[in-house]
């Protein structure tokens, strides 16, 4: 008290009485600041500005009162001691006076007690203001607790005594598909198929028993599928040690178990492929040289053992997949017992080739094995089907924007056409000037619509693929973009002087227009660049832009990029394939090559 400054302010009209108080409080006190007022707007001022650590007021004022005082320390907020100094009053008059928030009250001629008040408040308000730091604080926790229950990437679940729900956290809800207002008042075993309960009814006795554990378990969710969690479950015991309820931490684990038991069947599977499968299997080592091979690889690919023990898999891997085969490996080395599996295609001794699923194992540290095990079965046949199948939904495809393009050319088209010959037909002399404008208006628009219908119709079957081909079907398509747009379009072709086969012919012409249609929306660029050339056994269609680029992983990811992956579909059906390379900034390139064998 001694030590810290004090400023003080003395409401008081009398200076004789200001005096008083100013000698008795320099006598007791030393470090302080003392500034006297004697009327209403003086007060409030200094209240406003100073924000005094202590107020001594005289109770009446000649147009001013301790009331009202008061009354304005209640407005500002303020929350330091009020001490009221004024001559004799009633018992009721200090009682009313503390009432409205005065700390003391003392009489002028006891003005010894004062510095003992002022210690006594100034105590009294300190506590008062650690308090209300306290429950701020405390507040502030409640809040934060809440916040990270509520937030937990964990499920939160409390019970009661009798194992029914207290408390459970959003993410709970969200893993088991309930409202909180749904799964209040239920047992845990609500939630659990029969195996479930028969493991909850052992760890119910252990809980009421004080003992904590972790437990992995299946429930079920609100639409019945099985979620397993691993659940940390602690017993909730009042002061004496007797069962309150329990605490459980719930993390999902389905995912994990299903990646479990996805690794133990293909553990199984490859048992089983090793000591009995006719499918074929080599042992690498770590740098990917043959020391193993099943009888089966020789009578299907046509091979010896000697051309295939002790040389590179690599070699017997067709171009367009050895980078990405390399890759796989490379990174399988570093993750020892763990397995890959991909489609591929393989090189026969003739070689022709075919395509095979495979499997890569990291069995190096397995002293058993110490190789890399790959094994692999051809899936030519399905992979033909499969292209078989897209060429059908692709012609499917087709044949259904043929037909809506005839439906909206030969009805829409000659509804619009009959609109207009009736509206020329009306008698336009006898039209109020509104009316004509009205007319011309109709007009106009008949014409927009009855040309954008015609565009439609064109962009959905090009009928001029068929009629003209392929380069005269292009050069009228990239002639219409650069009229409909800023893009300049630079087309070259080589070796394109015969007709392709119409699926070919089709899909480079839709192919350039999704690209183009992408650049448009997207690119913002100015010029595109195709050429086409014609070899003897592929066709290559190059696309680039000189726009700002974009995330290829993003666009030809699922959810997005949908007309690129309609395209990949049918490069695919064509046994083609599709190389996009974009650099933000430098441009988008698209690289198509489809064999003309097909």
């Amino acid at each position: 008290m001694e030590n810290k400054h004090l400023n003080i302010l003395i409401l008081e009209d009398s200076p004789f009485d200001a005096d008083m108080v100013k000698r008795v409080l320099k006598k007791s006190m030393s470090n302080l600041t003392i500034k006297v007022v004697d009327n209403g707007i003086d007060f409030q001022n200094e209240i406003k500005t100073n924000f005094p650590d202590l107020i001594l007021s005289d109770h009446s004022l000649p147009q001013f009162s301790s009331h009202e005082a008061l009354k304005i320390c209640k407005e500002e907020n303020y929350l330091n001691p009020f001490i009221l100094v004024t001559g004799t009053v009633s018992e009721e008059f200090a009682a009313q006076c503390i009432k409205e928030g005065a700390d003391d009250y003392i009489l002028k001629n006891n003005l010894i007690r004062l510095p003992t008040a002022i210690y006594n408040a100034l105590l009294k308000k300190n506590a008062e203001r650690e308090r209300r730091d306290a429950m701020l604080q405390l507040k502030r926790s409640e809040e934060r607790y809440r916040q990270i229950v509520e937030t937990a990437q964990e499920g939160i679940w409390m019970l009661d005594s009798d194992f029914k729900t207290v408390f459970v956290n959003q993410k709970l809800c969200e893993m088991f598909g309930y409202s909180q207002q749904e799964m209040m008042g239920k047992e845990n075993t609500y939630f659990m198929d029969d195996e479930g309960k028969a493991l909850s009814a052992n760890s119910r006795e252990r809980r009421m028993n004080g003992i904590s554990e972790k437990m992995d378990i299946c429930f079920r969710t609100k639409s019945g599928n099985r979620i397993w969690v691993n659940l940390a479950a602690s017993p909730i015991q009042d002061g004496e040690g007797n069962f309150m309820g329990g605490l459980a931490m719930v993390a999902d684990i389905t995912e994990r178990r299903l990646a479990e038991q996805r690794i133990a069947e293909s553990e199984k599977r490859f048992r089983a492929l090793i000591e009995k499968s006719s499918d074929f299997v080599f042992l690498l080592n770590a740098h990917g040289k043959i020391i193993y091979k099943s009888p089966s690889v020789l009578n299907h690919y046509g091979f010896t053992k000697e051309d295939l023990v002790g040389k590179d898999n690599l070699r017997f891997i067709y171009r367009d997949d050895v980078g990405k085969m390399k890759n796989l490996f490379d990174e399988l080395l570093r993750k020892p017992g763990e397995s890959v599996s991909f489609e591929h295609r393989r090189i026969h001794k003739n070689l022709s080739y075919s395509w095979a699923e495979g499997t890569l194992t990291n069995l190096l540290e397995d002293p058993a094995v110490a190789a890399i095990v790959f094994n692999f079965r051809d899936i030519t046949e399905r992979k033909q089907m499969d292209s078989l199948f897209m060429k059908v939904a692709i012609r499917a495809q087709e044949q259904e924007r043929n037909r809506f393009a005839k439906d909206l050319h030969d009805g829409l088209g000659q509804m619009l056409t009959a609109v207009k010959l009736n509206l020329s037909g009306m008698d336009r002399e006898s039209f109020t000037e509104d009316q004509k404008k009205s007319y011309t208006n109709a007009q106009t628009i008949l014409g927009n619509a009855m040309r954008e219908a015609r565009s439609i119709a064109h962009n959905l079957t090009p009928k001029g693929l068929d009629e003209f081909g392929l380069l005269a079907s292009l050069t009228d398509l990239f002639d219409k973009s650069a009229s409909a747009s800023s893009l300049q379009f630079k087309f070259q072709h080589f070796e394109l002087s015969d007709r392709l086969n119409s699926d070919i012919e089709l899909a480079i012409y839709r192919l350039c227009q999704e690209f183009i249609s992408n650049t448009i929306k997207h690119a913002e660029a100015s010029v595109v660049d195709i050429k086409i050339k014609k070899y003897k056994h592929m066709l290559v269609l190059i696309y680039e832009d000189n726009g700002k680029g974009f995330d290829t992983e993003k666009l030809l990811s699922v959810g997005s990029g949908i007309g690129l992956k309609n395209m990949e579909s049918r490069i695919k059906s064509l046994n083609g394939s599709l190389i996009t390379n974009s650099i933000s900034g430098r441009g988008t390139t698209f690289c198509v090559e489809i064999p003309l064998n097909n």
